[in-house]
């Protein structure tokens, strides 16, 4: 049985990764930054514990022998970003914890990493719907709450490179749109100031049969994938013996007008369906594409989930909220909103 140690591993991707490859058969040590996940964990039949990435020494604590791949998912976020954080955060978690990471691996002898990059390294070529390519200039953009954050993602980058041509650590990079599924958390942060994610202000709407307003030109795309699509692709990852470089993670995308009449026909009742008015006067959305004929290619990746399917299973995860234990309920964060 491979052995997989996945780091991040209670946040909103890690644990879903380490459900599906413990489903797959790999041994998976599940690694967060507290004890948060322990139950479920030990309920999944995964083993767990917690570290701190910035502290080289805490990497003692994982398995010294026969990982396979390590996933790393750890370190800080924008959306989660309280304006009281210090930006320092950043390169502690994401340069440091990369560098600890690496070295980690080296000492143990596992030459396969995993790790996400950020969209807005592509920042520069967004505005049209032609699909970019993974390999197209990464760009650090120089403002907004992404800025420091993707310096270092891209800095991070630079340093699996130089691990892959000094050590032999092949790096396996995911450059990551929105990523779709289920949390019980509405909102996110955006420059520390909280706002509700507008899919769930849609969603919420919807519900209640009230109007829904499409914004701009209808026919913008937008790119994102199902988190099971996701994790197609971080298995296929995982099992290759080939695989390397930057690969672009998404599903082909969707535009605004079907987004939005997707969540009319999942969300709304027969007795209360919303009706729809298009505002070509609001501002229109920010679109891009990603080119995933890479991904396609090189690990056999095949798109199963449409923009629907993914509505249908999010709608299921808020009525079943399987992961309640580990990132509480919606109702422990309503009253969030209400200040």
């Amino acid at each position: 049985m491979k052995r997989v140690v996945v780091l991040g591993a209670t946040g909103t991707l890690g644990l879903p990764i380490c459900r599906h490859l413990k489903e797959k058969g790999y041994e998976v040590i599940a690694v967060g930054h507290n004890g948060a996940g322990r139950e479920l964990f030990q309920s999944l039949g995964i083993a767990s514990t917690a570290i701190d990435i910035t502290r080289k020494e805490d990497f003692d604590l994982l398995p010294q022998e026969n990982v396979e791949c390590v996933i790393q998912f750890a370190g800080a976020l924008p959306a989660m970003m309280k304006e009281e954080n210090d930006n320092t955060m950043y390169p502690d978690t994401i340069i440091c914890g990369v560098i600890h990471t690496l070295d980690y691996m080296r000492k143990i002898g596992c030459r396969k990493l995993i790790f996400p990059q950020s969209v807005y390294d592509l920042h520069h070529l967004f505005g049209t719907p032609e699909p970019i390519s993974p390999d197209a200039e990464r760009v650090n953009p120089l403002e907004g709450d992404h800025s420091i954050y993707v310096i270092c993602k891209n800095a991070a980058l630079d340093v699996i490179s130089y691990y892959e041509n000094t050590y032999g650590i092949k790096g396996i990079i995911l450059r990551l749109p929105g990523v779709y599924q289920y949390h019980p958390k509405p909102f996110i942060l955006i420059n520390g100031t909280m706002r509700v994610k507008s899919e769930r202000i849609l969603i919420h709407k919807a519900q209640k049969g009230e109007t829904l307003e499409i914004w701009g030109d209808p026919k913008r795309v937008l790119e994102s994938v199902c988190v099971e699509d996701f994790l197609q692709i971080v298995e296929k990852c995982v099992s290759s013996e080939t695989a390397r470089g930057i690969y672009n993670v998404g599903n082909g995308g969707s535009t605004l007008e079907e987004r939005i009449l997707g969540i009319r026909e999942v969300f709304c009742t027969k007795d209360h369906i919303s009706d729809i008015v298009y505002r070509p006067e609001k501002k229109d959305c920010t679109q891009y594409l990603l080119d995933i004929e890479k991904t396609k290619r090189e690990l056999g990746y095949v798109p199963q989930y449409t923009w629907t399917d993914y509505l249908k299973k999010l709608k299921w995860h808020m009525e079943n909220q399987p992961n309640r234990s580990v990132w509480g309920a919606f109702e422990d964060y309503y009253h969030l909103l209400e200040r």
